[in-house]
């Protein structure tokens, strides 16, 4: 059991805290012991706990106590264990002999500290954990840092300095059961059929992007001959998709059905035609609004829900307005057969307000937090999570963008560099768990993008990576799942540990949802932090599970 010993201010990002690093912890009580101590305010005395963890950039009564000093203050890029570790808020480095743990980048300070004291372990950490916390779940980091899980790696960090005090780590990882994590697979539909444009802005982007743009991107090795030649024949017979008499190349959703049919997807639908929407800085928004509408896509939307797929909300004004997020959910949730539909916002437009928002307007997830220009994870995590100040919503932040990894102007990669960013957040998800959610847009398959090879290669490494592939709803789900239970009993059992578990959701049903994972760490005789492989077993609800220790 942890004691977190916090600012009251900080309670409810504490407390979302320890659902996304799900391990038995409580809000500190003076008469108790402890296994470890999480101390994040300014108290005098603590219980008695082998481990003790003090966070803060300012000095505390305990520093005294321990004999710790803090110098400086800034803002530095940290690295640990030689990978970097970025911080937002403000840091204050270490002026006491220890163990350095974080090491400030480019220098020889430390931010992070482990001492020996009265029989204690103290781990002094110069940064305020749950502000860094609160700043990634609702402001996010910079595109920069996009490619590290900074939530995650502040989660690794408490983990191993609590198995520094020889006593195992016990928690509910955030992966599926007979999976080594989770994928979701998401489709924005920005352009339902070719024909719907004509002599617009979209329409002149096309004609460059398969003409000219095409051998451009042939010269600089980002596209194949074969390909160049598909732009240059959907060129000729555009005009005949206009006439009606070729097929709609830009229709992709039945291809992406037949591709999917083993996972399901979630398709978003902007819910009006021609509604540009508010706007979001001082980008041009000409081209912002839907040539289509979903009250003339029933049947296209029926065959989708039919086989089993999903349908979400892709957002015009309601990340702005609660009035205009209920008016959007409300078009589109008569399609959906879902008992809670979700919302990703068309060009990934938010404010400071949106999600509380878009929680007052009735949806049970969100899925924008992310990069228009990057891969990797804006909120630091891959886990859905409850953003501060909302009651009810999720968010499942977007990771991989199609056209974040391809075009000009953004990463503008070729196939091979974007492989090697995709097998790293791939790597990422292994070490961390949590669900990995891809954007392909309606059109990314067809001319003049042509990307359909690389999803089709990227789906086949996920699925023998052994992941759990599914539509956003589902992993929303399963991580609700995880959210209801909460422990009851964690206690030595001979050779292993006995652990109970309830949920608040009431008693287990068979929602064909992967199950959940009881996980185990103890460490290796010798230094910190090394560690065995945890054991794992499949986690019992309502009933003891039992892990066997090595």
């Amino acid at each position: 059991m942890i004691g977190v010993f916090t600012h009251d201010r900080d309670r409810q990002v504490v407390a979302e805290f320890f659902e996304l690093f799900k391990t038995p912890w409580e809000w500190g009580n003076p008469e108790k012991r402890y296994d470890a101590l999480l101390v994040a305010d300014d108290v005098e005395t603590v219980p008695d706990a082998p481990v003790v963890i003090i966070y803060g950039s300012s000095t505390k009564k305990l520093d005294e106590r321990y004999g710790l000093r803090l110098g400086s203050r800034s803002a530095p890029l940290l690295k640990w264990k030689g990978r970097l570790f970025p911080l937002y808020r403000e840091v204050a480095v270490l002026d006491t002999p220890g163990e350095a743990i974080l090491e400030v980048d480019g220098t020889q300070e430390s931010a992070g500290t482990r001492v020996e004291r009265a029989g204690r372990r103290i781990f002094r950490f110069g940064y305020d954990l749950f502000r860094e916390v609160e700043t990634l779940l609702l402001r996010g980091q910079p595109a920069r840092h996009a490619s590290i899980p900074t939530l995650d790696l502040h989660i690794d960090l408490l983990r191993e300095s609590i198995l520094s005090g020889d006593m195992p780590v016990v928690e509910i990882p955030p992966v599926p059961a007979g999976y080594r994590y989770a994928v979701c697979l998401t489709h924005d539909i920005d352009f339902l059929r070719f024909r719907d444009h004509l002599f617009d802005k979209t329409m002149m982007g096309f004609i460059y992007r398969a003409s000219l743009g095409s051998v451009v991107r042939l010269l600089q090795g980002r596209m194949s001959s074969r390909n160049v030649f598909k732009n240059f024949v959907a060129l000729a017979t555009a005009p005949l998709v206009h006439l009606g008499l070729c097929p709609d190349f830009w229709n992709q959703i039945p291809l992406y059905m037949e591709l999917e049919k083993n996972w399901k997807s979630t398709f978003f639908l902007i819910p009006f035609e021609g509604r540009s929407g508010a706007p979001c800085g001082p980008e041009d928004r000409s081209s912002r609004a839907a040539r289509y509408d979903v009250a003339e896509m029933g049947d296209i939307i029926k065959t989708v829900v039919n086989e089993g797929f999903e349908v979400g909300v892709h957002g015009i004004d309601a990340w702005a307005d609660r009035d205009c997020a209920a008016e959007e959910r409300r078009r589109l949730e008569p399609y959906s057969r879902t008992d809670g539909i979700g919302i990703r916002m068309h060009w990934l437009y938010r404010g400071e307000d949106t999600f509380r928002i878009l929680d007052e307007a009735g949806y049970a997830y969100d899925s924008t937090f992310g990069y228009n220009d990057a891969v990797g994870y804006r909120a630091g995590t891959v886990q859905a999570y409850k953003p501060p100040g909302v009651t009810g919503l999720l968010e499942l932040p977007l990771n991989i963008q199609d056209t974040a990894l391809f075009y000009p102007g953004r990463m503008n990669l070729t196939e091979k560099d974007a492989t090697i960013a995709c097998d790293s957040l791939m790597e990422n998800s292994r070490r961390f768990g949590g669900a990995l959610t891809l954007l392909w847009h309606d059109r990314s398959m067809a001319p003049e993008r042509l990307w359909g090879d690389f999803y089709r290669d990227l789906l086949g490494k996920f699925e023998a990576d052994g992941a759990w592939i599914g539509p956003a709803g589902k992993a929303v789900q399963w991580f609700r799942k995880r959210r209801s239970v909460v422990f009851e009993k964690v206690e030595w059992a001979g050779d292993g540990i006995e652990v109970r578990v309830k949920s608040t959701a009431g008693a287990p049903a068979d929602d064909g949802l992967p199950g959940l994972l009881l996980r185990v760490h103890s460490r290796c005789p010798g230094e910190w932090p090394v560690r065995k492989n945890p054991e794992e077993v499949p986690l019992n609800i309502n009933t003891v599970t039992r892990a066997h220790l090595r």
